[in-house]
């Protein structure tokens, strides 16, 4: 029975209840000293109260006085008859310190009081007794023995000459009561100080042995449990101790090895070769461990001056189609990618303020968001761009400590998740694109030569009528097929960019003088409306000048006979400027917009379908974004947003 758990437990509490029995019934005699003390240095502040009320009513009457017999009548009502109260007052108060028996019609308590004063009171008591009889006998002599008609004026003279003596006297009874209270109360706190000591000792004693017994194993399993919390699943913890931890440990190892389980099957759900997938799943999972109203992916441009926006969702759903890019240079982002470190910024709307460059946090703000995460998805994730993984939640300091370890501790399983898919999509788009142009290039770039200088060959021959326009259209075809080859390859090879200042609205003007003769050919019209001032961007030249003819020659293939074909260069609020091609051809079908930068499709007869994905790319390795619009009415409108350059 003694080594019973309940048994030792039972002794234990008793103990403590024995001990704790003791300590209360000290610390009420304690509480009683404590009020006893408490009623008698109020009594002395109301002695030293009651003095200063004498003087200042003194001083109000002086500076008041009654002209004249009806106000003199109503300083009888006031001034007077509180005068008699604070002498009533006084006399009551000093006898209770005279005799030391407080009454309660002077303390207000339920019980008399009969405190043992010290020396210093007493002393204290005796002369603010003998000074207070001359003060009341030499007050009352000022105001005359008649009570009807007394002298006010000279009573308050008086009071005003002599108060400083009683109010001296009444403070120095106060100041010896709280010493003498302070000194007694100390006492019988050292009293209850060498209790609560006595049973702090024995209190760890007890702990001492039950930490053998119990609270050893029991603390190995509680320190898994925080492991597990902060993400680290599948831990064991070794069985021991008294049976009743032995059960709980076994507990703990059986949801410890279920939540590894979950941990593997959620691993390779992250797997996915999709980004938006993942995307999604994070959004619609992650809820379940902490707050999230709003998840979103970016990553770097390749000119590492913009960060851009690939995919969010708001509430688990999908959110726009868009791709806005955001500035990066002099952000916390840039310290992020750089660093590899976790940003937490729990107080969104104040740091937006703060930093109203952080166009990112604007945007999270206006949605409604409070508080947000940045995690970094680095080279070390897998991830052949460098983003981040943003996580946002409406309420303010949603995010816990505990809740970002487990982000910490997760982190990797996330960056290495989105960093794979990238990865896979960008290998499987290279290498499919340069498969099939290596193929191609190998297969007909000779043939397609050869059969060229044979057409080149017959058109200088005089042909019949038929068979010249046999041999110019096949010319035509072969060039057509050249042009295609080209820029598969193009599309495929990795992009080398030589970034340097261009100013777009002459670069503009020198492309216009160059291309003006594919307009004419198709019987159009080109015009830019330039901006109201030079505009600058950090750009490869060639790759521009290659993404404008793309974008002239679709849009002069579609704009009708006669009509203009107009570039409009112009300056955006946040920053980035706009070079919008316009064509007022037939609309482009809603289901067909966006797939119009995919390789491979097009809608023309004898289009490549590289054309478009070939200027997004280029745009987007400037850190830019190509954005299309068609309607009815307003015609086709192609925008580039380039990064503006400063100066």
């Amino acid at each position: 029975m003694l080594n019973s758990l309940k048994f030792q437990i039972t002794a234990a509490l008793l103990l403590l209840l024995a001990l704790f029995a003791a300590a209360t019934g000290y610390t009420l005699i304690y509480v009683d000293h404590q009020r006893t003390h408490d009623a008698v240095v109020t009594l002395a502040g109301r002695l030293q109260l009651t003095a200063q009320y004498l003087s200042n009513q003194a001083m109000r009457y002086k500076a008041h006085a009654p002209p004249d017999y009806r106000s003199y009548h109503r300083d009888l009502e006031l001034y007077y008859k509180d005068l008699l109260g604070h002498v009533e007052t006084f006399d009551m108060i000093s006898e209770a310190f005279m005799h030391q028996d407080f009454k309660p019609m002077v303390t207000g308590l339920a019980d008399a009081l009969h405190p043992k004063l010290g020396p210093a009171v007493l002393d204290a008591i005796a002369g603010l007794e003998t000074l207070w009889t001359q003060y009341r006998r030499e007050l009352f002599e000022r105001l005359g023995s008649d009570r009807t008609m007394p002298r006010l004026e000279q009573g308050a003279e008086y009071i005003l000459r002599h108060n400083h003596r009683l109010e001296t006297a009444s403070s120095r009874l106060t100041e010896a009561v709280k010493d003498w209270s302070a000194r007694d109360l100390q006492q019988v706190r050292w009293v209850n100080h060498a209790v609560v000591l006595g049973g702090g000792s024995l209190i760890a004693a007890m702990l001492l042995w039950l930490y053998r017994r119990i609270l050893g194993p029991l603390n190995r399993t509680l320190q898994g449990f925080r492991r597990v919390a902060q993400g680290d699943f599948g831990i064991q913890v070794q069985e021991q101790g008294s049976s009743e931890a032995i059960q709980l440990t076994r507990a703990f190892n059986h949801l410890s090895a279920r939540l590894k389980v979950l941990f593997e099957l959620i691993e390779r759900l992250q797997s996915g070769s999709d980004l938006e997938q993942i995307l999604g799943h994070l959004g619609r999972a992650l809820p379940a461990l902490l707050r999230l109203d709003w998840i979103g992916v970016l990553f770097l441009t390749a000119d590492s001056r913009a960060i851009r926006l690939e995919a969010a969702y708001l509430n688990g759903e999908r959110e726009g189609d868009g791709h806005p890019l955001y500035r990066l240079e002099d952000t916390p982002l840039d310290q992020v990618m750089g660093r590899g470190s976790t940003l937490h910024l729990p107080a969104l709307t104040a740091a937006s303020q703060a930093q109203p460059g952080f166009v990112l946090l604007r945007t999270l703000v206006a949605k409604g968001m409070r508080d947000a995460i940045f995690l970094p998805l680095t080279a070390d994730g897998g991830s052949p761009m460098p983003g981040v993984l943003v996580l946002a939640a409406r309420e303010q300091d949603s995010y816990q400590p505990e809740q970002l370890q487990l982000l910490g501790n997760i982190a990797h399983l996330v960056t290495h998740s989105f960093g794979h898919t990238v990865r896979l999509a960008e290998h499987a788009r290279l290498a499919a694109i340069g498969g099939f142009a290596s193929d191609i290039a190998h297969e007909i770039r000779s043939p397609l030569a050869t059969v060229g200088m044979a057409l080149e060959h017959f058109r200088k021959l005089k042909l019949p009528g038929s068979s010249a326009k046999r041999a110019d259209l096949a010319a035509q075809e072969t060039e057509r097929m050249g042009r295609l080859l080209e820029e598969m390859l193009l599309y495929a090879r990795p992009l080398q960019m030589r970034m340097e200042p261009l100013e777009l609205d002459a670069l503009w003007r020198e492309f216009h003088e160059l291309h003006q003769g594919l307009a004419e050919r198709h019987g159009v019209r080109m015009e830019l409306h330039g901006a109201a001032r030079p505009l600058h961007a950090i750009a490869d030249r060639d790759r521009l000048l290659q993404a404008w003819l793309n974008l002239t020659r679709n849009a002069c293939e579609a704009a009708p006979p006669g009509s203009t074909v107009t570039w409009t260069l112009a300056e955006r609020p946040e920053g980035t400027l706009e070079l919008t091609v316009h064509n007022d051809g037939d609309p482009i079908p809603v289901e067909v917009l966006p797939r119009l930068t995919q390789p491979f499709f097009t809608t023309k007869s004898g289009g490549t379908g590289l054309g478009l994905a070939i200027v997004r790319r280029v745009v987007e390795a400037h850190g830019g974004e190509l954005a299309i619009h068609s309607e009815a009415q307003a015609g086709t409108r192609i925008s580039l947003c380039l990064p503006r350059a400063e100066g």
